[in-house]
């Protein structure tokens, strides 16, 4: 597949053909156009348009400074197609001009193998998502279902409640999960390419008080939720539906995790922290220094 020839350049710019490979006929017959060793000019314009500019720059750089050329290009066959090929010249320089030593390489195999295993791996990365999002589709079942939880538990204590007050509170803390559940099929809409997720500013406080409000009128009897916040604000950036899922998520484990021969006690603590640049180095290589909110 390669073509080794070497032409000369003497110091008025004519060229001479020194030496080419017994396979040079066979070159010219794939290439009709190109001329090993001469000007390249002549030859240009079966030159992909795309990789022109890049061969003229390398050739004139090559040329000015008396450097070794060395270029990718598709160059266009008598058949019409573009192969991709390899160009590297080395100059050897005389008191008379300049010897080049050049090697015309056909690559293109390795171009379509190249080109194949990007398909190929982008069959794999799609695999992946959709294995992704089966897993994911697991997960939002089982928030959907403590959602729902919510939703049954609050309906049920909102029909026993003769205090028209206390029956409004249930009643719309199970309205605040079903709009939590319709939450959750958007952020799987867009994990499917269908959505987008929607970043704002989230206090991560009244998330969850929200939160803990919801779970604990269903679940009051398996756990007792405690919240403290410090002082400062304590808002953070993201999606409001993934930091909810996040939340409700760490509290459905504890409740899970919580002793069944008596009621436990689970506490969530929020406060801002400020992480210098040595706190960072240490224990949290991935995070830059400033103010973050941490959750516990």
């Amino acid at each position: 597949p390669a073509l080794v020839y070497s032409y000369f350049v003497d110091r008025d710019g004519a060229r001479t053909r020194r030496f080419a490979t017994s396979n040079l006929a066979e070159w010219r017959a794939q290439f009709p156009e190109l001329d090993p060793g001469g000007d390249y000019r002549t030859w240009i314009h079966v030159v992909h348009p795309d990789d022109r500019a890049r061969y003229e720059a390398t050739t004139a750089r090559s040329r000015l400074d008396r450097c070794r050329f060395d270029v990718e290009f598709r160059l266009r066959a008598g058949d019409g197609s573009y192969r991709w090929l390899h160009a590297i010249a080395a100059p050897i320089p005389g008191e008379s001009g300049t010897l080049w030593q050049s090697l015309l390489l056909d690559v293109t195999p390795l171009h379509e193998a190249r080109d194949e295993r990007h398909q190929l791996e982008l069959q794999l990365v799609q695999a992946q998502k959709l294995e992704g999002l089966g897993l994911l589709a697991g997960g939002i079942a089982h928030d959907f279902n403590n959602l729902l939880t919510g939703v049954r538990g609050n309906l049920e204590l909102a029909a026993r409640q003769q205090d028209a007050a206390r029956r409004s509170h249930h009643l719309s803390e199970a309205q605040h999960a079903a709009l939590r559940a319709s939450e959750l099929t958007s952020q799987l809409l867009a994990y499917a390419g269908q959505a987008r997720m929607v970043e704002s500013v989230v206090a991560l406080d009244e998330v969850a008080r929200e939160m803990t409000d919801l779970l604990g009128s269903s679940l009051h009897t398996r756990a007792r939720f405690e919240l403290a916040c410090g002082p400062g604000r304590t808002h953070v950036r993201g999606d409001a539906t993934l930091i909810r899922q996040v939340v409700m998520n760490l509290l459905t484990n504890a409740i899970e995790a919580a002793p069944a021969e008596r009621q436990g006690r689970i506490r969530m603590s929020i406060a801002r922290r400020e992480i210098a640049a040595e706190d960072v180095q240490e224990h949290t290589p991935r995070l830059a220094p400033g103010a973050y909110v941490v959750l516990e």
